[in-house]
């Protein structure tokens, strides 16, 4: 079962509160409409998607110019990934146990940098995969 992202759910989310930590070196990726596949790991912060303040960014992705993209988390059935874009609006998903520990948000991402923060609930701070791939 895939775990699709509704424009409701980014609506709705974009007014809580967030809190991510992370303690690692945040990767740069630059993105445009021809890049293949760009893949970034790490190690989860402590997150959720309802919780306090926004911490450092594991990573950051610079979208040269507007792109059909998806953001494809890959990490444990408590994975949160949340992107903040240059004008501050959030988006962020979580997986669940149903998802197998994935979770995706896909659409039109328009050009700008987007700050990359992933989490997890769990105490173990698990590893994830995030790739940013094209929609076709």
């Amino acid at each position: 079962m895939k775990l699709r992202l509704i424009s409701a759910f980014i609506t709705a989310t974009a007014s809580l509160p967030l809190m991510i930590s992370s303690v690692q070196a945040q990767a740069v990726a630059s993105v445009n409409s021809a890049s293949p596949v760009v893949t970034l790991q790490g190690t989860a912060g402590s997150a959720t998607c309802a919780m306090g303040a926004i911490d450092k960014p594991q990573h950051t992705v610079d979208m040269t110019e507007d792109s059909d993209r998806r953001f494809r988390i890959k990490g444990d059935s408590e994975t949160t990934l949340l992107l903040v874009n240059s004008q501050g609006k959030r988006f962020c998903v979580q997986t669940d146990s149903y998802s197998n520990g994935e979770a995706e948000l896909t659409g039109r991402w328009t050009r700008g940098t987007y700050k990359v923060f992933v989490g997890s609930k769990s105490a173990s701070k698990p590893a994830y995969k995030l790739s940013v791939l094209p929609l076709n």
